[in-house]
Parts: structure tokens; sequence; C-alpha cells
């Protein structure tokens, strides 16, 4: 599993609150032996999104992030 996070998520109070259910969920499922990888993108130079991510300007840099995630768990080519 992939979970991603933009850099605005924490300034709404709904969107923090549901990062941190994904966050907890992610936790259980690694707990039961699951594998969750988080990527918080301004961590890795992306900046400048909210909770939609496939809706912001900036979609086909997360797209990269995303298939390169993909090839690297041997999922794409």
């Amino acid at each position: 599993m992939l979970m991603l996070f933009g850099d605005y998520v924490d300034q709404h109070p709904r969107w923090s609150t549901f990062k941190k259910i994904d966050t907890e969920y992610g936790n259980a499922i690694k707990a039961a032996g699951g594998t969750v990888d988080w990527i918080n993108l301004p961590e890795i130079g992306i900046k400048g999104n909210g909770h939609m991510l496939m809706q912001d300007k900036n979609n086909m840099q997360i797209a990269e992030v995303i298939q390169k995630w993909l090839v690297g768990k041997g999922l794409a080519d």
C-alpha cells in the first residue's frame, strides 16, 4: 500500500484528522505483516498539494512518484 500526503493536508482540521486515521490504518496493516509506504510529498521536494493530489496542477509529478513506486514493487514496467 502506498500513502501520499501533500503539504496542505495538515493545515485543515478535517484532512489532518483523516491523515491521522490513515496513518493508524497503515500501522495496523504493518503490524499484521503487510507493507505500507508513506510519502510526504514536501519531503521529496513536491509542494503545493492538498488532499486531492490528482486535481492539483502538479499531478504529473505525483504520477511519476506513483509510477516509480509501482516499478519498485514490481507492479509495473
